[in-house]
Parts: structure tokens; C-alpha cells; sequence
């Protein structure tokens, strides 16, 4: 779902690739790393970022700066750009906007097949995503969780099926397959990586085996829609670095409509400009344009798929009995 965070980082990524169109990154010039999502680094005043488009050294960041922050760069002839939500209210534009809309489940990334009591696991593991196997009737599932590995998903199905024993009847005597050999599960379960980056999963049984891997499916919902204003603020060490800052980013946002989030596109529109003076004693020249995004809140939910089920016929007649069949 998108946030004001989400907003944020889209401006901010906005106007560093105004300003450093061939795609300079980094501390040098404008910080989009992943874990900062466009903050400031902590040691941003150790390297001198390289001019920007509009012919002078800017940085590009969410947030408010500080005077410790400010006071070294523009000594050194240095402008930031500052991208931080308006303090004012956010306006509710509408409230429920639609009914649950559904997310088809993505294709597995991983793979498991069967080879006699064998299964292979293969393919890149990914969160939202349940490996289970079916041995003689009894389900055993896997869900994927980040970090997970073919390796560490075979040792979870492996902890849950070894030490399952011989099957048996009700009496006690053994259950045979149509070969006449009594039927075991899970007396051993012997995880082998194989050469070619699979793993093979190898288990004491004479069951059929049965494989299946399903990712989860969802729903979205846009549950409101609001109007919020984001400044971009510029800080100049003079006034014509300001003018020259903000004159090129103005002629580049002028047609811009859609903001592109995550999960959708915002509008965005200006409402206003202005200059701020009164600290250029302290060689300081500032401009605050107010830009105001209207955006919708959605929210997501997934659903885990069922590998496996108990599926029950009965039969037209009131007095038959019914029959249980393993999905």
C-alpha cells in the first residue's frame, strides 16, 4: 500500500534524475539506496557531489536538513534539495472506493518432482509460496520464508515426516501396497545436495509420493483516497544558485501529471511557490514549491492456497455411505 513515505521517495527520485539525468548515485550526488529509500547518509559531508544539470553541486534527499548538516555544504558552495510532507492537514477525497479486487497467484519458482521415494526440489525459493508433499494419504507442507534456501526447505519437510513409522491398521497389522510389501514412512528422510545446485530428498517409504507447490493468492482494495502537499525546498549558498536550482527543476515538473508509486499512479499538481530570504544573513537562500499529490490507500491481502483436501462423495441413494478421497 502506498504512504507518504512512498511519495516522498518518488519525488525524491523524481528530481535527482532531473538534476543527474545520466543516473549519478550515491553520496556523490543523490542517495537512492534501497535501505535509505533517499535519506541523507550519515557521512554525506566526505565526498563533493558532482554538478548537477543545473550546472552546480547538489544533494537530493527525504527529510528535514540541520544547521550541521547545511552550514559545511554551503560554505563549500553546495545546494541541497529537501523533500518533506506539507505540515498541513491531508484532505479525504472519497472513502471506499471498490470491493475486493483478486491478485492471481504468481507461477511457482521453485520445483519439486518425483523419482520413486525420491523428490527433487529445484529453482529459486520465494516467500508466499507452500511446498508440500502427500505420502499414502498424510499431508506435509513447507511455507517458504525469506532466506529460505532448496537446502533448509528440505530439512523442514524432512523434521516433519521422519519418525512417522510402518502403517498400520487400526489392529495393528501392517497396510501392504499392491506389490504385497508392508508400507513405511519416514523411518529416514536423507537430504543430498546435488551437483547441479539441486537437492534431493530421499525417504524410507514404499507410499506413492505426491508433489505440489502453490503460491498464495490476494485481494486489493483502494479503501480511501487522499490529497496531501510535499514541499520540495530548495537550499542555496546564494541567491542565483537558488534561482538557477529551482528555475531548471520548474521547467522539467511544469507538464508532469502522474507521480508513478509502487502500486499505482498519483496525480500530482502545483499549488504554490515561495522564497524565503530572511536567512541569506546566514548565507542562506531558500525556496519552498508545494506540490499536492492526490493518491489512493490500498490494501492487500494473501491468502495461502490448500495443496491438500478431503474430498467426500455420497451417493444419490439416502442409506449408501459415503466414500473419502485424498485431494
Amino acid at each position: 500500500m502506498a504512504d507518504s513515505s512512498d511519495v516522498e521517495i518518488a519525488l525524491a527520485g523524481l528530481v535527482g534524475r532531473v538534476l543527474f539525468p545520466s543516473g549519478v548515485q550515491g553520496i556523490g550526488a543523490y542517495d537512492d539506496a534501497a535501505a535509505g529509500g533517499w535519506t541523507m547518509a550519515s557521512a554525506y559531508g566526505s565526498l563533493m557531489p558532482l554538478n548537477s544539470a543545473a550546472g552546480m553541486p547538489v544533494r537530493v534527499y527525504r527529510g528535514w536538513p540541520t544547521a550541521q548538516q547545511l552550514d559545511p555544504d554551503l560554505k563549500a558552495g553546495i545546494a541541497h534539495v529537501s523533500i518533506f510532507k506539507g505540515t498541513g492537514m491531508g484532505r479525504l477525497a472519497t472513502g471506499t472506493m471498490d470491493e475486493d479486487k483478486t491478485i492471481p497467484a504468481p507461477p511457482p519458482t521453485i520445483f519439486a518432482t518425483v523419482s520413486g521415494n525420491a523428490v527433487i526440489l529445484s529453482g529459486v525459493p520465494s516467500p508466499q509460496t507452500l511446498v508440500g508433499l502427500l505420502i499414502d494419504g498424510q499431508g506435509y507442507v513447507w511455507p517458504v520464508q525469506p532466506g529460505d534456501t532448496l537446502l533448509s526447505i528440505a530439512a523442514g519437510l524432512a523434521s516433519q515426516i521422519a519418525g512417522e513409522g510402518n502403517l498400520t491398521t487400526d489392529t495393528g497389522g501392517a497396510i501392504l501396497n499392491l506389490a504385497g510389501v508392508p508400507i513405511t514412512t519416514g523411518d529416514t528422510a536423507i537430504i543430498t545436495p546435488l551437483p547441479d545446485g539441486t537437492v534431493m530428498l530421499t525417504f524410507g517409504t514404499t507410499a506413492p509420493i505426491v508433489t505440489r507447490v502453490m503460491t498464495f493468492g490476494g485481494t486489493i482494495r483502494r479503501a480511501r483516497q487522499q490529497t496531501e502537499s510535499f514541499k520540495l525546498t530548495c537550499w542555496a549558498p546564494s541567491w542565483q544558485a537558488r534561482d538557477a536550482i529551482c528555475k531548471f527543476v520548474d521547467q522539467e515538473l511544469a507538464d508532469l501529471r502522474w507521480l508513478p508509486l509502487p502500486d499505482q499512479a498519483a496525480w500530482m499538481l502545483w499549488t504554490g511557490t515561495r522564497n524565503d530570504d530572511v536567512p541569506s544573513k546566514a548565507a542562506l537562500w531558500r525556496r519552498d514549491v508545494t506540490y499536492n499529490v492526490q493518491y489512493y490507500t490500498t490494501v492487500t491481502r494473501f491468502a495461502p492456497p490448500m495443496l491438500f483436501g478431503v474430498l467426500v462423495h455420497l451417493a444419490v441413494e439416502a442409506d449408501a455411505s459415503a466414500t473419502t478421497t485424498i485431494l
